[in-house]
């Protein structure tokens, strides 16, 4: 576990994961992976929420593996590692930590081509990134 020093982190993972559309929803012209989904977006600490992801509309060459982090509250937390299929599509079984603070939480995602971070035509960085709510 390693403590976030700042709301800043987790702000701007909230903000990327509002702005977050996938391959079709940005004007950078890169190839990006489909928008990230969840099984349910309200989950009890402890228990198992799937992450996935479609097809991307592009292709995003050889991908591998992902990783996933959870940020609750000035906590983030890495939660796994999972394969991604040749176009881009996936699906994990996420267990949220029984010790995750409750309330606003972001799943996000490093490894893809997001890492790169294209920059949108307001001047903000996209990320990928999922919002959820963690309850207790």
């Amino acid at each position: 576990m390693r403590r976030v020093r700042s709301t800043a982190a987790l702000c701007a993972g909230a903000l990327g994961a509002a702005m977050l559309t996938g391959c079709g929803g940005t004007d950078t012209g890169a190839c990006l992976p489909a928008p990230l989904e969840l099984s349910r977006t309200s989950v009890e600490v402890g228990l198992t929420v799937i992450v996935s992801s479609a097809a991307a509309g592009c292709d995003l060459g050889e991908l591998g593996s992902y990783d996933l982090t959870l940020t609750a509250g000035m906590v983030e937390q890495s939660v796994g590692r999972f394969d991604v299929d040749a176009d881009g599509s996936f699906e994990a079984r996420v267990a949220i930590p029984a010790g995750a603070e409750p309330g606003p939480a972001v799943l996000s995602v490093t490894g893809s081509p997001y890492d790169d971070c294209p920059v949108l035509d307001d001047g903000l960085c996209t990320g990928y990134a999922v919002d959820l709510d963690l309850t207790a």
